[in-house]
């Protein structure tokens, strides 16, 4: 049987879910390391810049404090060298373990190591290098996290890190509603420690989703995953980041999805699954038959606050590096023109996003990243489906869920692999975790 060594004290992958439950000892909250991480997962979860630190920035006239606006203060590379540092030396404890498992799944490395190579023909080298070299530490990182834990100890980690994001979020927004409340748009929302309030809106889903397939411990456990949940689903709404309220739609219905296969027998799940395609096309062509009433309910434009017109001259960009782009996160800079000629097409001088995944990684990494991207996508989803069976574990569910999660970033405002992001990490524990899984199922000769 293939699985990841786990070190002492903790419980194997391939353990039943009943046997995991069942140890008290499996507790992550007795962990040092547990306390070391919350630092680094907030400050990626902030994608590298807490709202505290962007105040001034929060007016309609300023904008979102993102690593791209290159804050360049010594506090922030502080802020750098002491969180992607505690990240290296958490480690190495599980160096040898760790490399092994890098080794064994090397297609991570394609992505964070393309963009390195992207310096070359970077307007930006340092930046491109710099920015590459730390999403090649939060790909490590994110092994790392599949490796070091088990898959309940993730979950645990996860929801720690939700909840003391989401309790100092509402402390902002009540206590300092500069830092807490994003002013920056049209329609002002919370954005508590993040940001901007899409971002908030974004993280804020994510750090959500192990709860719907967490046990939480004891009599009151019940009401724990309640208050949960009711905290998370309240910052979303409050940030009035429509986009978020519609992956967060997008994604309840998928797990709602999940749950009821989980449930049926295999030829009953080929059935329903041979059926989900058109349902969902049908729900497209009706949303498309009445976008203009929706648009107008949701408060949207029919231009989706100028994303259509974003999507229709990016091309234009693209052309003229369509295979290896502009380089990593060099697009979007004061010293490419093609952004100044995009932006203008756009009627949008300030544009500083595709506001589309897979227009963004073009524009970036060209056609060469977009088949990096896509081989790691297509083979997290072959292994998702190998898992897939009526005695799926929830921790299972929830990697299916979060691997659902990176794929809408095909058709979101957000791009792959992005700067300090702990989106990408994630995808790694998730990936890591589903092609184990995948093993395990396989040795077992399980249908």
């Amino acid at each position: 049987m293939s699985t990841l060594a786990a070190p002492q004290g903790v419980l194997p992958r391939t353990a039943p879910r009943a046997v995991e439950r069942a140890r008290p000892s499996d507790s992550i909250f007795k962990l040092i390391v547990t306390y070391v991480l919350l630092g680094p997962l907030l400050f990626i979860a902030a994608r590298g810049a807490f709202s505290v630190q962007g105040m001034s920035y929060n007016s309609k006239m300023g904008q979102a404090l993102t690593p791209e606006s290159g804050q360049g203060s010594t506090l922030h590379s502080a802020e750098l060298i002491g969180f992607y540092g505690i990240m290296l030396l958490v480690m190495y404890p599980v160096l040898k373990q760790l490399i092994r498992t890098c080794r064994k799944h090397w297609p991570l490395f394609l992505l964070p190591l393309w963009a390195i190579c992207s310096t070359a023909w970077s307007s930006e080298p340092k930046r491109t290098l710099s920015f590459a070299m730390l999403s090649l530490i939060l790909t490590v990182f994110g092994i790392y996290l599949a490796v070091r834990f088990n898959p309940r100890q993730q979950m645990q980690l996860f929801l720690a890190t939700g909840l003391v994001a989401v309790v100092v979020s509402f402390v902002l927004i009540v206590a300092l509603p500069k830092a807490g409340i994003d002013y920056k748009n049209v329609t002002v929302g919370a954005e508590g420690i993040y940001p901007s309030k899409n971002t908030c809106s974004g993280i804020t889903i994510l750090l959500l989703l192990p709860a719907f397939f967490y046990t939480f411990p004891g009599k009151w456990g019940g009401v724990k995953r309640a208050i949960y949940i009711f905290l998370h689903l309240a910052l979303i709404v409050a940030a009035l980041a429509r986009t978020g309220w519609g992956v967060l739609i997008i994604l309840l219905c998928f797990i709602l999805l999940l749950r009821f296969m989980h449930r049926l027998r295999p030829v009953e799940r080929i059935l329903v699954a041979g059926f989900t395609p058109a349902v969902v096309a049908l729900g497209l062509w009706l949303v498309y038959v009445n976008s203009a009433p929706i648009l107008k309910f949701i408060g949207k434009d029919p231009t989706l606050s100028g994303r259509t017109v974003i999507w229709a001259v990016a091309p234009l960009a693209i052309v003229k590096s369509p295979i290896i782009g502009f380089g990593y996160d060099a697009f979007w800079t004061i010293t490419n023109p093609e952004a100044h000629r995009l932006a203008l097409a756009a009627g949008d001088p300030f544009l500083n996003n595709a506001e589309n995944g897979v227009l963004g990684m073009l524009l970036e990494l060209g056609i060469v990243g977009m088949l990096a991207v896509s081989w790691v996508l297509f083979k997290g989803t072959v292994n998702a489906f190998r898992c897939f069976r009526r005695n799926t574990p929830d921790y299972v569910l929830w990697y299916m869920v979060l691997m659902f999660f990176t794929l809408l970033s095909l058709v979101d405002g957000d791009k792959f692999m992005f700067p300090n992001a702990i989106e990408w990490p994630v995808f790694m524990m998730a990936y890591v975790g589903l092609a184990e899984e995948a093993r395990r199922v396989k040795s077992l000769g399980v249908s």
